[in-house]
């Protein structure tokens, strides 16, 4: 090929004949596909590094091959190259996959950023649309007549019909027994049944947050929506019920008020279906007689209590420091309908105080079957022995809460 090119470069020279250098070749007009300057070599002719080609002018180099253009030319010996010290730039490596990296967690940060904000749009809307059922002024809600206690009135609600009987209300000073701690706060616990009358074989659950209780007169202002899970045993909110169901049960409210309008919407953007007056009653300190099982009104356990056959021992287990031991037997039995969050009873519990006023603990495991802890079991009573280290055998059996509330009393007489 460059024996070729060679030759079509002198028929060219012998065709224009223009501009030759002291060898007789032509160094004229440099061809289309490697222009040069007019009047200089062109840089198709010039080996790389040659002047005018590339960044180093100072390179020296040789023309074209004229043995092959001239018969008998003697091709000079090449000029060896100095050896350059020069050492090429190398752009360092770009840290692509990183830059990726970096990227992607940018772009995992704004979408958790934009479904958190989502979320949080959410909650605010579903917060509202409560707010807006039970504790606004609005036009849209209807006035119903309040329902007197005791009385069933048939709503429709969750595409099936009911009757509604609300019984009264009771104003707790604190949580019930298995919730109850030091420094909690007020609530009222409504007495009510629910039974579905139409014959439907799905099942249907009133939910908690469907009633609420506002002041006195008022069903649409101060509202405080019901709790989805209660304390109180048995709970109202939760039970399925098809059709021929009934169920009655507590509900419960975050809330100090004793007067207080009650109503059950279906949903929270829904007129109430029905309303009842409530004058919550205060409960007081159950007194219980032996031998007959008494249901705590205050904490309102799920279980009955029954404390019987008091005695005494002058031995146990651990001998008593005051000499002799006052015993009883304690029975708890599970009320119906309740659920498996009865709470526990435990020595604790009990205190007796004797007639000169002092204060007796119940020993923990002082003798057989002493009361240490006594989970309560939903499906079957459960018993243990109460053991007191006093002398005395005449006095008052006191069961107090864990928020130290006393519930109940027995007068003992030994």
């Amino acid at each position: 090929m460059d024996l070729i090119a060679a030759n079509r470069k002198v028929v060219a020279v012998g065709l224009w004949g223009r501009r030759k250098n002291a060898e007789g070749l032509y160094v004229g007009d440099a061809p289309v596909s490697a222009p040069g300057v007019d009047g200089a070599a062109p840089t198709a002719y010039l080996a790389p590094g040659s002047a005018g080609v590339g960044d180093s002018a100072a390179t020296p180099t040789r023309g074209p091959d004229v043995s092959l253009m001239t018969p008998g030319y003697q091709a000079e010996a090449p000029v060896a190259q100095p050896p350059t010290t020069e050492i090429p730039a190398v752009k360092p490596p770009v840290a692509r996959g990183r830059r990726r990296s970096v990227r992607g967690c940018l772009v995992g940060v704004v979408a958790l950023a934009v479904a958190i904000g989502a979320v949080a749009y959410l909650v605010m809307k579903v917060a509202t649309a409560v707010d807006t059922a039970i504790g606004s002024h609005g036009p849209s809600r209807t006035p119903v007549t309040a329902t007197p206690l005791g009385e069933p009135v048939a709503v429709d609600y969750g595409g099936g019909r009911f009757e509604v009987t609300v019984f009264g209300a009771t104003a707790q000073p604190g949580q019930a027994w298995s919730q109850a701690y030091r420094g909690d706060k007020p609530q009222l616990v409504v007495d009510a049944q629910l039974h579905r009358i139409d014959p439907g074989t799905d099942t249907i659950r009133v939910l908690g947050w469907d009633w609420s209780v506002a002041s006195a007169g008022n069903d649409t202002s101060d509202g405080v929506s019901g709790d989805i899970i209660s304390s109180f045993e048995p709970s109202l909110e939760g039970p399925d019920l098809a059709g021929g169901d009934t169920v009655r049960g507590f509900l419960t409210f975050d809330t100090a008020m004793k007067a207080a309008t009650l109503s059950l919407r279906d949903g929270p953007t829904s007129s109430a279906l029905a309303t009842w007056q409530l004058t919550a009653d205060t409960p007081d300190v159950a007194a219980g007689t032996v031998g007959v099982p008494l249901q705590p009104e205050i904490s309102r356990p799920g279980f009955t209590v029954t404390i019987d056959d008091p005695r005494t021992v002058d031995d146990g287990i651990v001998a008593p420091e005051s000499g002799r031991y006052l015993l009883m037997d304690l029975t708890v039995t599970p009320n119906p309908g309740v659920g498996s969050s009865l709470g526990l009873v435990d020595a604790a519990s009990f205190v007796f105080v004797a007639e000169d006023g002092s204060e007796v603990p119940s020993e923990f495991g002082a003798v057989d079957g002493g009361l240490t802890v006594l989970l309560i079991d939903q499906h079957q009573s459960s018993g243990a022995v109460l053991a007191f280290d006093t002398v005395a055998s005449a006095g008052t059996l006191q069961m107090r809460d864990v928020a130290g509330r006393t519930i109940a009393t027995w007068q003992i007489r030994g």
